[in-house]
């Protein structure tokens, strides 16, 4: 459904809306990755067709995504032993599985937490001022994520991130900031909360793009000038 409101737009799809999002989020109380992953998609989507009309909703989805983000998708759990092993004989140690470690990782949760942190972004650049009141938890638990393990979690965040001073402009700048070209010695037109966020998620973004993995680089680095764009 929420592709189908991208092709048609607001105006069309806005007796649809509510029916829609009570489906999607219904299916988040199943236990169900893979519906959860559907509508977090939906989510994504209606939040960019509807714009602030997505705002009522946040109340109840905002909390339920940070939840999601902050899931650990992997573990370390003790390795089992290998029996039978023709190299056991050579070793002599008494505790022949210390430190042996392994990894288990739950890629159903990977990717609801991938799905989440799309939402979130889509939210914070559609839904304006009203995504304010969200930003703190949402920009603490995406600076935690931005040092997941995962290439595919840290591309996500650099992604979104740009997206967290939307609010901030709408809110503080009616949705524009002007600067007075070649003014470098005036006062900057920024407000605290938008230079405090824009310092915050600059930060981050210029640590990403030191990252070995060139999508996640990539993601920085158009976070880094969509920002500048913006202000």
């Amino acid at each position: 459904m929420g592709h189908i409101a991208i092709a048609v737009g607001k105006e069309h799809f806005r007796p649809y809306f509510g029916a829609t999002m009570q489906c999607a989020c219904e299916g988040l109380t199943f236990d169900s990755t893979d519906l959860h992953e559907f509508a977090y998609a939906a989510f994504a989507n209606l939040a960019k067709v509807m714009g602030d009309e997505f705002a009522p909703v946040l109340e109840q989805l905002v909390p339920h995504l940070v939840t999601v983000i902050s899931q650990d998708e992997g573990q370390f759990e003790a390795a089992e032993e290998e029996q039978g092993s023709q190299f056991n004989a050579l070793d002599d140690s008494d505790d022949e599985s210390e430190g042996n470690m392994v990894m288990h990782i739950r890629t159903a949760i990977l990717e609801t937490k991938k799905g989440a942190i799309t939402a979130v972004g889509e939210m914070a650049a559609h839904t304006g001022a009203a995504f304010v009141p969200y930003m703190s938890e949402v920009m603490t638990v995406l600076l935690q994520a931005a040092d997941n393990w995962h290439p595919l979690i840290k591309t996500e965040v650099a992604d979104a991130m740009a997206s967290l001073i939307v609010p901030c402009v709408a809110q503080d700048h009616n949705g524009e900031i002007s600067w007075e070209k070649g003014d470098i010695a005036g006062a900057s037109p920024l407000s605290q909360n938008t230079t405090q966020a824009v310092n915050v998620i600059l930060k981050a973004l210029v640590i990403m793009m030191k990252d070995d993995n060139k999508d996640v680089v990539g993601k920085a680095c158009e976070g880094i000038q969509s920002i500048i764009e913006l202000c």
